[in-house]
């Protein structure tokens, strides 16, 4: 079984709407189960994309099942010291793909994206219409 592990990433205090995720987070999943027998996504954070992603992934999991769609809510890695940030950029390194909503190059998710780039991973910004585009 062919499965695809995906990191969701939201930049902290970013204003997204939840509209923005139910438009675009379709797209993401038709693609990547149109690729993957089964999809497991990673969740991170606690922000608003993180937020609206969890609602958008359990009604999927209602409508599809749990054997094609998995989620892991993660602790918050948030320690204040270096060990948290190494354990997330592990978190990412075992990834597949990052799903992210990132719209200004600043911060730790955009430190996290180019972290996961610079490793080969796919990303899927929800900040832009397109996704699959930074």
């Amino acid at each position: 079984m062919k499965t695809c592990r995906v990191m969701i990433l939201g930049r902290e205090n970013a204003s997204v709407s939840e509209y923005t995720v139910k438009e675009r987070f379709p797209i993401l999943l038709f693609f990547l189960l149109e690729r993957y027998d089964r999809i497991e996504f990673l969740v991170g954070g606690d922000g608003a994309f993180e937020t609206h992603s969890v609602k958008f992934i359990e009604r999927a999991q209602k409508a599809i099942g749990t054997e094609r769609i998995a989620m892991t809510l993660l602790t918050d890695e948030k320690s204040g010291d270096a060990s948290g940030d190494v354990r997330f950029k592990q978190t990412i390194d075992e990834c597949d793909a990052v799903a992210c909503f990132i719209d200004r190059p600043e911060g730790d998710a955009y430190d996290a994206l180019l972290h996961a780039q610079h490793h080969g991973k796919e990303a899927f910004n929800f900040a832009f219409h397109m996704v699959n585009m930074w």
